[in-house]
């Protein structure tokens, strides 16, 4: 495994690590909300518009608290690939993608709809409590997990390329190793040097497997082959380029 490799799924081990102890406040906000509400014959029924403002307030409370504890493990990793390559961090280029990973207004929905779902005609307060225990757990975790690797190794490649623009290099590798589910059309140029210019049609290539929608702003060197695609760009000088190809 490179020293990127191990950078990165470090990096995702302990975003993933963040995420879990962010579920634990999430649940802990939200049965704090619970026991204010109110029950008739131990049965709680839809909660009123108030009652629904508050629980809205409390999520993002909870998210809030989501965010910041998974930021902080997303820049120091990227802080980390930008130190050992030599390069700036990528801020302002990922700065749309990182805003993506960290917000959890879908999964504050997702919460919401279950509430609501079950308490329209009325629950036991113990099972409202065990329905968001089961709804919190894994919830942000398997947001984080989605994109976390993938949103590193673009961050990786960013960095690769802005020092490649400053030390003015056109030429790169298609690097790192080939695993099982590797795609075909990393198969094909994995290992292999490359012109700036020969990747311009990669976007018509019918092995890259990304949808006619994502066409548009598919971008050869940052997004390789895909979502969570591991290859990255290995610049090189012309002069090498011309003794390997």
């Amino acid at each position: 495994m490179t020293k990127v490799a191990k950078v990165i799924n470090k990096g995702a081990e302990k975003a993933k690590s963040a995420g879990s102890k962010s579920e634990l406040f999430y649940l802990k906000t939200l049965l704090k909300w619970l026991d204010t509400l109110d029950s008739e014959g131990g049965i709680i029924s839809l909660p009123s518009a108030s009652d629904f403002a508050r629980l809205n307030a409390s999520l993002k409370e909870a998210a809030k608290n989501a965010s910041d504890k998974i930021k902080g493990v997303i820049d120091k990793t990227v802080n980390i690939l930008a130190k050992d390559e030599k390069g700036a961090i990528p801020t302002k280029e990922m700065k749309r993608y990182r805003s993506e990973v960290l917000n959890f207004s879908k999964e504050n929905d997702k919460i919401i709809q279950a509430v609501h779902a079950k308490t329209v005609f009325g629950i036991k307060r113990s099972d409202l409590r065990t329905t968001l225990k089961n709804v919190v757990n894994g919830l942000i975790v398997e947001k984080v997990a989605k994109s976390i690797i993938d949103y590193f190794h673009q961050s990786h490649r960013v960095i690769l390329i802005k020092k490649s623009k400053k030390n003015n290099l056109e030429h790169f590798i298609y690097t790192n190793s080939l695993i099982d589910t590797s795609r075909d059309f990393c198969i094909h140029r994995a290992g292999k040097a490359f012109t700036m210019k020969e990747t311009e049609d990669w976007v018509n290539d019918p092995e890259l497997p990304i949808s006619d929608k994502w066409k548009a702003t598919y971008n050869p060197l940052l997004h390789m082959g895909g979502f969570n695609c591991r290859h990255f760009p290995k610049f090189i000088t012309k002069e090498t380029y011309d003794r390997i190809k």
